[in-house]
């Protein structure tokens, strides 16, 4: 008797169940798929390699001057370096940046089996489409990246390279345009402190479903 009490007062517990917190996707099944479809870059020699990174890196900061000068934006905010890195490298990071960014999200409670369940089917599905995006992506700016989770620029250096040379174009002139685009990204966010939690707490909203 005593256990056919435990599973009725066991029942009469999930009848009120709390709303879970974050989509139901196993973040970590979704990088190591993510890992293991992507494509491998496109090939380069050691030295173009290491060209190719300094130079970025060093774009990244001419790019930044460039939009603060043109904007009035970010006078006095610290210079922040970019990362430049490969295909496998962005893919952790947007999956680290989409579970931050959606960890407010409020889910109607399943049942532990069918969340589990649909948490690994939505990781292999996500795993794929960000190792189909890793192959395109140029750059990135992640609010909640990086090791204190206050943003990160990322520079996806074999897509870079492998679209300056599909379009044949400057490689300079590329790389520069490409941190363009991203250090305005950044500099919306560092510019305007508020702006993070907001777009984070907006997402939370947009995804909530109880």
């Amino acid at each position: 008797m005593d256990g056919v009490t435990h599973a009725i007062d066991g029942t009469r517990q999930d009848q009120n169940p709390v709303p879970e917190r974050g989509l139901p996707i196993d973040w970590e099944l979704a990088a190591r798929t993510a890992t293991r479809l992507m494509q491998p870059g496109p090939e380069a020699s050691r030295e173009e390699a290491t060209e190719l990174v300094a130079r970025l890196r060093a774009d990244a900061a001419v790019a930044e001057g460039h939009v603060r000068d043109v904007t009035g934006l970010g006078q006095g905010l610290a210079l922040l370096p970019a990362d430049v890195v490969d295909r496998p490298a962005w893919a952790q990071a947007a999956l680290h940046g989409m579970a931050a960014l959606t960890a407010e999200a409020q889910l109607p409670p399943v049942p532990r089996v069918a969340r589990a369940l649909t948490g690994r089917t939505a990781a292999l599905q996500l795993g794929g489409l960000v190792a189909f995006l890793g192959g395109r992506v140029l750059g990135q700016y992640d609010p909640f990246g990086g090791p204190d989770q206050e943003g990160r620029l990322l520079l996806v250096a074999p897509n870079i390279h492998a679209a300056q040379q599909a379009l044949d174009v400057p490689a300079d002139d590329f790389g520069l345009w490409v941190c363009l685009h991203e250090a305005t990204h950044r500099l919306q966010f560092t510019a305007v402190p508020w702006l993070r939690d907001y777009f984070a707490g907006e997402i939370g909203r947009f995804l909530s479903l109880s």
